[in-house]
C-alpha cells in the first residue's frame, strides 16, 4: 500500500462544509420560507398584466411586509428566483 492510500485509510473522513449561496439567510426574516404559492403571486405580480420590473415588484411586497431595510434588489431577485436556501431543497431550481 502506498504512503497517500494507507494515510486515507488510516484517518478519519474529512468533515464537510456545504457553502451556502445567496444573501446569507438575510431574506429569511423578512419573506420567510420559500412557499410555492407565495412564489406564484409574486411571479404573477412580475409577468402581469401589467408587466412590472423587479424593483418595482420589491418595493410591492417591501411595503406589502412594512420591510425597513429592504435587500438589494440583485439578492431579492435570487430569493424569488428559488436560488436561495430559505427555499426547501425540493422546490429549489
Amino acid at each position: 500500500m502506498s504512503k497517500i492510500a494507507h494515510k486515507i485509510a488510516t484517518s478519519p473522513a474529512p468533515d464537510t462544509v456545504r457553502t451556502r449561496r445567496g444573501p446569507a439567510n438575510a431574506c429569511y426574516p423578512l419573506y420567510g420560507e420559500g412557499d410555492l404559492a407565495d412564489w406564484e403571486a409574486v411571479e404573477n405580480l412580475r409577468i402581469g398584466p401589467p408587466k412590472l420590473e423587479w424593483r418595482d415588484v420589491q418595493a410591492h411586497i417591501d411595503g406589502l411586509l412594512d420591510v425597513a431595510q429592504p435587500l438589494p434588489l440583485e439578492k431579492f431577485r435570487y430569493h424569488w428566483r428559488r436560488r436561495c436556501y430559505c427555499w426547501p431543497e425540493d422546490l429549489r431550481r
